[in-house]
């Protein structure tokens, strides 16, 4: 049986760098990503920054890939 979490996890390492993957798993574990909706086919969460600022994330799930944006100042 496939693990599913991990085909998910290897593909979102696929599309980041490891140094903002390790930061957001870092950002969920320490409980700052403040909620989280699935609206459709688009998951949209707050999650608190640097200096206390929080950010509007969204990705967009297409079949089996995705896109997602962050109002973050990191590009």
């Amino acid at each position: 049986m496939k693990d599913e979490s991990r085909i998910a996890e290897d593909h979102i390492r696929a599309k980041t760098t490891e140094k903002s993957f390790e930061r957001g798993v870092d950002y969920f574990d320490w409980g700052m990503v403040d909620w989280v909706e699935l609206r459709g086919s688009r998951l949209f969460s707050e999650v608190g920054g640097s200096e206390w600022q929080s950010y509007r994330t969204c990705v967009t799930l297409q079949d089996d890939d995705f896109t997602a944006a962050c109002a973050c100042p990191y590009n």
